[in-house]
């Protein structure tokens, strides 16, 4: 007798979880925010860490890199943003900031 196989839990990953995350912060949090998504068990990278740092210090720009696509515009630029380093486990979010702010919230 062969039983059907089992759904397969769906893994979310960062590409799948990151418009969530931001859906959540454009509805929820009242400032501007950098935000690196990682999903439980990930690490921020040097460089991603280096940015992160400079929007907390309000030293933050980046040249969109132009390569065929359609992009919004071609420079970001922020000084007064907040810093977040938001790691998911499943739809349960937590966000660290750079400048202290800790908090949890559901997607």
């Amino acid at each position: 007798m062969h039983l059907p196989d089992l759904p397969k839990k769906r893994k979310h990953d960062e590409a799948d979880i990151t418009p969530d995350v931001a859906e959540w912060f454009l509805q929820n949090y009242p400032d501007d925010v950098a935000i690196e998504v990682k999903v439980k068990g990930n690490k921020t990278k040097p460089h991603q860490d280096l940015a992160l740092d400079q929007v907390k210090q309000g030293k933050f720009k980046y040249k969109l890199p132009d390569m065929g696509r359609r992009n919004p515009f071609d420079i970001v630029v922020l000084k007064k943003a907040k810093a977040f380093v938001v790691t998911c486990d499943g739809l349960s979010c937590t966000a660290v900031g750079k400048h202290g702010e800790t908090f949890n919230f559901t997607l």
